[in-house]
């Protein structure tokens, strides 16, 4: 009997800790300009992210992309000249 409740336990503690909910997904960010500087995603599938190239503000881009598929491919929605992202 004692042997049998042992196993549940274990049982139960190794399903409990295999969560896949919580898994990561490395979403490619090289054929993009400028460096991410923000990711969002409002659902699973489109997501828009903002980055900016150069130094500070006069000779900087910031650029806005959007996905629709994951972050598999991105589309340049918007560039402007002489601004920045940070933080």
């Amino acid at each position: 009997m004692k042997k049998i409740v042992l196993n549940i336990i274990i049982s139960l503690l190794f399903v409990s800790c295999t969560n896949t909910n919580n898994m990561i997904t490395i979403i490619n960010c090289n054929n993009i300009e400028g460096k991410p500087e923000y990711m969002h995603f409002k659902t699973e599938n489109e997501g828009y992210m903002f980055s900016y190239s150069g130094g500070l503000y006069r000779n900087s881009d910031i650029f806005v992309y959007k996905t629709t598929n994951g972050g598999e491919n991105w589309e340049q929605i918007y560039h402007q000249n002489g601004y920045y992202f940070y933080g």
